[in-house]
């Protein structure tokens, strides 16, 4: 069988398992264990099904594998050259030796992957589909706990068909793993902050391990994606915000917070101070500069909802604003913040990507199925809520479709791989280093084989130095290799 037919027949097993599992919900009035069952193993194998692309994608998969095989070696170096025989840029993150350009936890993981199965596609996109799949279960609980059983298993479904999370669970996107990473451990904290709510109404005392957990998600979200991580503060704020142990529960959670992300930016200062005070710099450009591919308009998050979400989604969120000002319990308030704090502070800063506000998806999904809820059970306007919940679930399964492209094989960059992996055995060079010059996939090339290699056309000067060293020069040709170095 054929990767795109196994490719096929997995998305196509998930969709099943997932229509399935909604209806067999349905039927037990959202209550049974085997519809959970059926739907967290639709959302794996919808998952797995777009981590089977034989090719490394080009931004940023490529380059979070590179650095994540060079970390397999050496948890401590993140690399992404596993030498530097030549001088280079610290400051470009595309090209340079010590690459501190992503906080190390996804990489970390990946590279523990890759340690187990070896340097390939799927080791590299396992741990996001493992983990993407968990934010699944996540969501459902948060949502039952908060609303109802229909509310939590709704968001559920959405969560787990959703194209968006889909896509960069297999790489397809820019910012890819990270921002999946980053998804779950921010719910993560979420959900134990919910948790340790539900336990405080019953015995009314601070519960320290579900306080400690909540910490410890945060920082590990942190060392995802830096401190929008911290949302989650606010959010617990909101649940507690009546309650008078509110600031000892989220000093210890800052704390705990803390002491989990702390230690790696001591020992990446000390470490590498070049690089990491740039990158830190680096980051603080986003706010003020645009450092994508062009500026866009304040508005941009707004207006990508109705792609990444889906078309009425603007519904559910003006009948949450309707709802934080109506009600005067916690739950609207605190599913308002983790939505619209991380909207408008990221609509505010200048770089702006689709993937950013990835980790209010959760969030969003149990606003959505909550709000349809409510029209069900408001009687006279069932049949609305009918119609609504058809659109809802049309268009998450549209929105599906078109971004997992279960139909496009990806041939040319499958035979671009498989010819980039087969030169570590076209080069063979005695005891001397090979080093490739004028490659345009010299990323691909260095995770595939042990094969140093350079996009660029190499200096003389710089040629001299690699033979002193005994390195074996192979220059790609094309029309723009001058005659100089066609005759060295």
């Amino acid at each position: 069988m054929s990767v795109d037919i196994l490719k096929l027949c997995l998305f196509f097993m998930g969709i099943i398992f997932s229509l399935f599992a909604l209806f067999h919900s349905w039927r037990a009035n959202y209550n049974g264990r085997l519809s959970v069952l059926l739907l967290i193993a639709g959302a794996f194998l919808l998952r797995i099904s777009v981590s089977l692309d034989p090719f490394l994608h080009k931004w940023d998969e490529r380059y979070h594998a590179l650095v994540a095989k060079n970390l397999s070696g050496d948890l401590l170096t993140p690399k992404l050259y596993p030498e530097a025989p030549l001088a280079y840029d610290y400051k470009s993150w595309s090209d340079n030796y010590i690459w501190l350009h992503k906080q190390p936890l996804p990489l970390w993981t990946m590279a523990a992957s890759v340690r187990c199965f070896g340097a390939n596609e799927v080791a590299v996109r396992l741990p996001s589909v493992l983990l993407s799949t968990v934010a699944v279960f996540l969501t459902w609980l948060i949502g039952l706990w908060l609303f109802t059983a229909r509310t939590g298993f709704w968001a559920a479904f959405f969560h787990s068909v959703n194209g968006l999370i889909i896509e960069m669970t297999g790489g397809r996107v820019a910012t890819d793993h990270v921002d999946v990473f980053f998804l779950v451990f921010v719910e993560l904290g979420v959900f134990c902050a919910v948790l340790h709510w539900k336990r405080y109404r019953t015995h009314k005392k601070n519960r320290p391990m579900l306080l400690l957990a909540t910490g410890a998600s945060i920082g590990l979200a942190v060392l995802c994606k830096w401190l929008p991580a911290l949302v989650v503060l606010p959010v617990f704020a909101a649940l507690h915000w009546k309650n008078k142990d509110k600031w000892a529960g989220m000093g210890l959670i800052l704390i705990t917070a803390v002491a989990v992300f702390l230690p790696w930016q001591v020992y990446a200062a000390l470490r590498f101070p070049q690089e990491y005070w740039y990158e830190m710099q680096y980051n603080s450009r986003h706010l003020t500069e645009s450092l994508g591919e062009r500026p866009y308009p304040w508005y941009f998050h707004f207006a990508q909802a109705r792609i990444i979400w889906n078309e009425l989604i603007y519904l559910p969120a003006l009948w949450l604003i309707y709802s934080m000002m109506k009600s005067k319990g916690p739950v609207f308030s605190m599913l308002g913040i983790w939505i619209f704090l991380p909207y408008v502070f990221f609509s505010l800063s200048a770089t702006k990507m689709p993937g950013y506000l990835l980790f209010t998806g959760p969030a969003l999904f149990i606003v959505e199925s909550a709000f349809i809820t409510r029209i069900l059970e408001a009687g006279r306007f069932r049949n609305l809520g009918l119609i609504l919940t058809g659109l809802f679930f049309i268009l998450a399964l549209r929105y599906c479709f078109e971004r997992a492209k279960p139909f496009n094989a990806g041939k040319e960059m499958a035979d671009i791989s498989f010819k980039v992996k087969s030169l570590g055995n076209q080069f063979k060079a005695g005891d001397k280093k090979v080093i490739f010059f004028n490659n345009s996939y010299s990323i691909e090339t260095m995770f595939y084989t042990d094969i140093l290699s350079y996009e660029r056309l190499p200096k003389a000067a710089e040629i001299e130095h690699l033979l002193g060293r005994h390195y074996r020069i192979i220059l790609f040709d094309d029309v723009y290799v001058p005659g100089s170095l066609r005759e060295m």
